[in-house]
């Protein structure tokens, strides 16, 4: 009798203790969808939202953790809408600037050239004004293919429309690197990967992308004292860039 009773005593208290599991399982299951909404979240996931449960202070947790996600999302929105202005900022002015160098700076240097041209023929048999005009014709040229150089750097070819770019991208990629290579150490050896995959990149992106390289190309050559610099621009296939 004694150990029928100790049985009976025994399978209630398991009968219990499983059904004690199986109710605080079904109760805390909501906090599984919290956590997950949280993680979400905590990786950048703003548009996360989390669902609601059976329980009053669970659905509170979880409409707070979306509101906080939803600020975010504004947020983060407003923080990209305010780079994205700054950047057409910058643009516009360095094509204002391109535009001025080009049409103040290029026009004098060019009329300098023709100038030095026509006395370097005039001064045909006088040595030193020949070497005088001739230095000059030089100089000119040297400062206007500089000159030309800078107004590539500020407004590169083929990324100025508001067409989509692809191979734009990829020629404006590749004169920087000649550009700075022929302006540096001609010894650093530059290695320009360009895979886009046919991808159309829109062009405020494309400069973006123009301009980080031509940073990091410009801190390689000034800090990194290094022989080789790789520069890669991939699309990933799959969906993200």
């Amino acid at each position: 009798t004694t150990l029928l009773q100790l049985g009976l005593f025994g399978a209630i208290t398991l009968a219990l203790i499983v059904v004690l599991w199986f109710s605080v399982r079904h109760a805390l299951a909501p906090l599984s969808g919290i956590l997950q909404g949280i993680a979400r979240i905590e990786a950048g996931d703003y548009a996360a939202r989390i669902g609601s449960s059976g329980t009053r202070e669970l659905n509170q947790i979880a409409q707070a953790l979306n509101h906080l996600s939803e600020a975010l999302n504004e947020q983060i929105a407003k923080q990209r809408e305010l780079l994205h202005r700054l950047q057409d900022v910058q643009e516009e002015e360095r094509r204002r600037l391109a535009h001025e160098l080009h049409d103040e700076f290029g026009q004098l240097l060019t009329a300098m050239q023709v100038d030095a041209s026509f006395m370097l023929k005039q001064s045909a048999g006088q040595p030193a004004l020949e070497a005088c005009a001739q230095a000059m014709y030089e100089n000119s040229g040297s400062i206007l293919s500089q000159l030309r150089g800078l107004l590539a750097q500020l407004r590169p070819y083929g990324l100025q429309g508001g067409e989509e770019h692809d191979i734009a991208l990829e020629q404006a990629l590749r004169d920087l690197v000649k550009q700075r290579q022929a302006r540096g150490d001609r010894a650093l050896a530059c290695r320009l990967n360009v895979s886009l995959a046919g991808a159309a990149i829109p062009q405020r992106l494309a400069v973006a992308i123009y301009r980080i390289a031509q940073e990091a190309l410009t801190n390689v050559m000034r800090h990194a004292n290094a022989s080789t610099v790789d520069i890669s621009v991939l699309v990933d296939v799959a969906g993200s860039s």
